[in-house]
């Protein structure tokens, strides 16, 4: 979080609780801990704060004396900085995913050195301070600069290194290579619980300042699937509404029938032929060779109604296990897949916006039994410079169970990257011909009311 500005929705501050609540990781940099005097949750995450009107009701002054963290309740403002300078990090938790290879000193470029901070005080692990000297009017103590805190099941990493200003020349700080260095593994630790990257031959000295002058970010870093993946939490599991034989859902009189159970006559390959996906036995299944299949009809706000099972005689695990998807306007993909006792990404199991928001709950039917998802879409709208007016908006429910509440899709559901805002007018629904080797699925009673 780098904001220091305006109070949140109550909606987002709940969500944003929620996040951290439930593993979510946070990264503190620098002025976040500025911002929220008043959200007594938001300064639990950070465990200090300053200026915006904190004083000794926001908490102790917390600093480091005599070998330990010092809460001091006098009374007094909170948050300040002396003039910017160079100084020393000392480490104070060697051992520390964070820390593991890093000296226990370093120099740190021109930065402001906060200073007097206060608030709850809930570090868990304090990895670097630095004295706040009185010559550059400072405080006279050792600040903690950078730590940790644990939320909920939530890993927060609060850096309040990395001033930045309007020009180049104001900006030293993030040029700092220690500073660069500790915020990526911070972030890391933050996202995963662990650190993996070496410690650079660059990395500052006690006595010596290191500069990366060429600091921004300047293109696209080849990306990987796994970068826009995330394994927790884990949806709760639920039992889903139980089908009865009377119980089939028919479509009603204004619905466009999309397929019932005679032939694919709705929907077309991508080169325009007829789909070529088998019709049997009032269903039909996935023809992997053929192909994606696409509805021949554009659409816009919609309705839609499809029912999919998985083969009793699935095999493979993951991605790899009955995995297929419901494109709309061919552009935003719910997820199919088997996810009965199939851990895999959770923004990529059965009733995902894929790899944008995993499911609510996870409400799939075993093997062999029918699954339903019924879609409610929203159309996006669009600037003329190309950016949303209005997001595309989508609710789920799988099997009777709400899994996607109102949820707004990011853009383009994309393997490999993250979303892209791409304008478009009407567009077809998609059924996904996936490339993973397990058995097809089949699909039956689908059909779709325009809104």
């Amino acid at each position: 979080i780098d904001y220091n500005g305006d109070n949140w929705p109550q909606q987002t501050n709940k969500a944003f609780l929620d996040y951290v609540k439930k593993g979510g990781g946070v990264v503190i940099y620098h002025a976040a801990d500025n911002t929220f005097p008043d959200w007594k949750e938001y300064n639990e995450i950070t465990a200090l704060g300053g200026w915006n009107g904190r004083n000794e009701k926001s908490g102790p002054y917390v600093y480091w004396k005599d070998g330990k963290l010092l809460k001091d309740t006098s009374p007094g403002s909170g948050g300040s900085h002396g003039n910017a300078h160079e100084f020393v990090l000392t480490a104070r938790n060697e051992p520390h995913p964070v820390m593991q290879g890093l000296p226990l000193k370093w120099k740190h470029a021109k930065d402001e050195l906060y200073d007097r901070m206060r608030g709850p005080g809930t570090i868990k692990d304090l990895l670097y301070t630095a004295y706040s000297d009185p010559a550059m009017k400072g405080s006279g103590r050792e600040e903690p600069l950078l730590f940790t805190v644990i939320y909920g099941k939530g890993r927060i990493f609060h850096t309040m290194l990395g001033h930045a200003g309007k020009t180049l020349d104001d900006n030293i700080a993030m040029q700092c290579t220690g500073f660069q260095v500790t915020l990526l593994r911070g972030s890391e630790w933050a996202a995963t619980g662990k650190v993996t990257q070496a410690v650079p031959a660059d990395f500052p000295k006690a006595d010596a300042v290191s500069l990366r002058p060429v600091y921004r970010f300047s293109g696209s870093a080849p990306m990987k699937p796994g970068m826009s993946e995330y394994w927790e939490p884990q949806p709760a599991v639920v039992t889903p509404c139980i089908p009865t034989v009377q119980a089939e859902i028919t479509a009603p009189s204004d619905a466009l029938i999309l397929f019932d159970g005679k032939n694919l006559s709705q929907w077309k390959t991508d080169n325009g032929n007829d789909a070529g996906w088998d019709v049997h036995d009032g269903v039909f299944t996935v023809n992997k060779k053929q192909g994606d299949i696409l509805t021949k009809k554009e659409f816009e706000d919609f309705q839609l109604h499809i029912e999919w099972r998985v083969p009793e005689n699935i095999t493979g695990e993951s991605q790899s296990r009955g995995n297929s998807g419901i494109f709309l306007q061919d552009k935003y993909e719910v997820q199919i897949l088997d996810s009965y006792d199939n851990k895999t990404y959770v923004n990529g199991q059965a009733g995902s916006i894929y790899k944008q928001s995993p499911p609510l709950v996870n409400a799939m039917r075993k093997p062999g039994e029918w699954n339903v998802y019924d879609i409610i879409y929203k159309a996006p709208t669009f600037t003329k410079d190309g950016r949303y007016r209005t997001p595309p908006v989508v609710t789920v429910l799988h099997n009777g169970v709400l899994v996607q509440n109102a949820t707004i899709i990011k853009g383009t559901t994309e393997y490999t990257g993250f979303p892209q805002v791409i304008p478009h007018g009407k567009g077809p629904v998609r059924l996904q011909s996936h490339g993973d080797p397990s058995e097809p699925l089949s699909f039956r009673n689908i059909w779709i009311r325009e809104l």
